[in-house]
Order: structure tokens, then sequence, then C-alpha cells
């Protein structure tokens, strides 16, 4: 069954055991699902604004602070008349520092980091035909074939950046002529690279 059958399922047999109109059901259920959404609103919202502050240099502007941020919020939820100095991350503070209909997609394509960069060469790496392969052992010698997911993934955890983008320019400075074969790379069960 799906989790909103469910939901109305409980709501049913809880409005049966305590003989409840079935117009209360939907009011109490509506209230229920209202403030599930406003939630889910505000979480959303909480980490988009943390994704663009991690995104964008926010030192630039001395008005926001990500820690300061953080903290008072932390305090407002103890004592929600305190006096805050920075904006709350519960609000859409980025609202008037972006351009119109701009939301995070703009920020992640307009302020490319680092870590951008890195997820951008992965996701290359992942989906390169005929770069990384695996060997199985069979008798007289062995079999290579494209490597699988899993070790695709362990190759992008364990090893530094820096070695698998070198390795990754010079297969692609390599690709179209007849010595690609020298740049692609055999993942062992721990996601090792070695060449032929």
């Amino acid at each position: 069954m799906l989790k909103g059958y469910e939901n109305k399922k409980i709501y049913i047999q809880l409005s049966k055991k305590f003989n409840l109109s079935f117009d209360i059901l939907i009011y109490i259920y509506n209230m229920v699902q209202q403030s599930y959404l406003k939630d889910e609103d505000l979480r959303r919202l909480f980490y988009k604004n943390i994704m663009i502050f991690n995104l964008m240099d926010y030192k630039e502007w001395p008005m926001l602070s990500l820690p300061a941020s953080l903290l008072e919020d932390k305090i407002e939820e103890k004592n929600p008349n305190a006096f805050r100095s920075f904006p709350s991350l519960k609000d859409d503070i980025f609202k008037h520092r972006l351009p119109d209909n701009k939301g995070l997609e703009w920020v992640i394509k307009s302020y490319p980091t680092t870590i951008y960069n890195r997820m951008k060469t992965y996701i290359n790496i992942m989906g390169e035909e005929n770069y990384l392969f695996q060997k199985e052992y069979v008798e007289g010698g062995f079999i290579t074939y494209e490597a699988d997911n899993h070790r695709k993934l362990k190759y992008l955890n364990k090893e530094p950046f820096d070695e698998i983008l070198l390795d990754y320019n010079n297969y692609l400075d390599w690709k179209d002529t007849g010595h690609n074969n020298a740049w692609t790379l055999y993942l062992d069960q721990y996601g090792q690279p070695s060449f032929i």
C-alpha cells in the first residue's frame, strides 16, 4: 500500500474508534498535511540557503554570515524573542540577490567552484566509454570488459583528484588516435587503477 493510503487508513480507524464525524476527520487530515508541507518547504529553503552560501563567495557581503546565521537560528529555537543581527536561514535571504526567476541552478552554473568542477569531472568519467575496464581471470589468460559502476565509484572515492584528472586528461588527449588504449585504466576489485 502507498504511504498516503496508509495515513488515510489510520485516520479512518481513529475516527471509528473515537466516533468522530467525517468532516472533523478531513479537517484534521488537511491540517496535518499543511503542517507537513510547511515543514518540507522550510527544510528545502534551509538547504538551498546553505548551498548558495557555499557556492557563492558570501564573504563579500559582510551582512551575511553562515556561522552567525546558524548560531542565531539555534538561539531563536530556545528564545523566540531573541534579537537577530543576521538573517535567518529559514527565510529566503538570497531572493533579492539573485536575478528574477533564477534559483539554485543558476548559482551552480554562474559560480563554478572546485566542488562543481570536480563533480562535473566525476560525472564525465562515469559516463565515458572505453576508459575504465576491469579484468576477469580465466584459464589461460583474462577477459577485459568495461568496469561496473561500483568499481568506478571506488576508484573516484579513493584516488586523489589530481591523479584522476591527470589520467583522464591524458586519455582525452589521445582518445581519437590509435594510441588511446595506452591511456585506458584497469580497475581491480578495490578500485585501484593500473595501465596495461
